[in-house]
């Protein structure tokens, strides 16, 4: 690991590089330019929060979970192939986006899924999670 001259040492950098885990120093104690940037931008450190407000994992599949976005996107996620596996796109509503806040999912019968999906402006939507892990509209209210 990189000696930090500037700081004492590895262990003495300044909270927010601890927090956003940047990479190492150079040995020679001068910032690489990309760390310089970061830590002069912190507000570019993470992505702009709030853009997935809501997660849930797959109540039989462990590797698979779904996610609401602010953009109207319902993703079914794949951690071991680290993809999408599935997406749906809810419709605009007044011409506004649909602002998922909450997701979850319901099982019923022999392990049969759906999703609900729930938006800002109080509509719920359900969705099948199908055999192949697709999602598929099934009602909205």
């Amino acid at each position: 690991q990189g000696i930090n001259a500037e700081y004492g040492g590895p262990d003495n950098r300044p909270e927010l590089e601890q927090q956003a885990l940047l990479p190492p120093l150079r040995g020679d104690g001068q910032k690489c330019s990309a760390v310089a940037h970061r830590a002069a931008n912190p507000d570019r450190l993470l992505p702009p929060p709030g853009r997935v407000p809501t997660v849930v994992f797959h109540p039989y599949i462990d590797v698979l979970f779904l996610s609401g976005c602010l953009d109207g996107r319902v993703k079914l996620w794949n951690i071991h192939a680290r993809k999408v596996q599935s997406y749906y796109k809810l419709d605009k509503r007044n011409n506004n986006e649909a602002l998922i806040t909450a997701v979850n999912f319901i099982t019923y019968g022999e392990k049969m899924v759906r999703a609900s999906v729930g938006t800002f402006d109080g509509r719920i939507t359900v969705l099948d999670v199908t055999a192949s892990n697709n999602l598929e509209y099934q009602k909205s209210f």
